[in-house]
């Protein structure tokens, strides 16, 4: 069996992070906002007038407070037994950085700590497959397998292969184990969204 290089992002797509950060924000500023209402990355875009969003991402115990989303530790654990080699490539806040490795730490142990990438440019970094929310670190790209995690934020992404979920994304590494190309995964995925 093929081993791989696979680049995971932390928050939308390990991490639940943006619901946390919603709950705080509505809490606070008695709004009602939903995922459903970031309709782009930049979280300031949504923020009302007056208001601030980005401010809990600097608050002391924001991250170690988030929840895996559903089904990432089972499929990291799946493919930490495959061998693959995993590593965390994420940005943060300086308040926020040792708050967000011990998360992964607790969390995702398969993941050494010596691979867990702070970083803010991840089109520096190169592998076989990168998971992230965000398309601006997804092209450009040095990943063979750039690939999008479904969010809200991200819907206006074209070109790429998209995971709708932790399953789905299992199902693409194993056609990627298969020798299927970027370009057959977003051929099939176009052909089944037209079914």
């Amino acid at each position: 069996m093929k081993k791989l290089q696979i680049v995971f992002d932390v928050d939308g797509v390990l991490a639940d992070t943006q619901t946390e950060v919603l709950n705080r924000y509505n809490s606070e500023y008695g709004l009602q906002l939903s995922l459903e209402d970031i309709t782009c990355w930049d979280l300031t875009r949504i923020q009302k007038p007056g208001t601030d969003v980005i401010k809990y991402f600097t608050q002391p115990g924001f991250f170690a407070c988030l929840k895996p989303i559903k089904g990432s530790q089972e499929i990291v654990d799946c493919l930490a037994a495959a061998g693959d080699e995993l590593f965390v490539a994420t940005s943060s806040p300086i308040e926020g950085l040792a708050d967000k490795a011990l998360w992964v730490r607790k969390y995702f142990p398969q993941i050494p700590p010596e691979n867990i990438i702070l970083i803010t440019r991840k089109d520096m970094l190169l592998g076989d497959i990168i998971l992230d929310d965000a398309l601006h670190n997804l092209y450009p790209t040095n990943f063979r397998f750039p690939i999008v995690f479904d969010q809200p934020w991200n819907k206006s992404g074209k070109g790429l292969i998209r995971a709708y979920d932790w399953y789905h994304f299992f199902e693409i590494v194993q056609k990627i184990r298969e020798g299927y190309s970027y370009d057959k995964l977003l051929n099939k995925r176009n052909e089944n969204a037209t079914k």
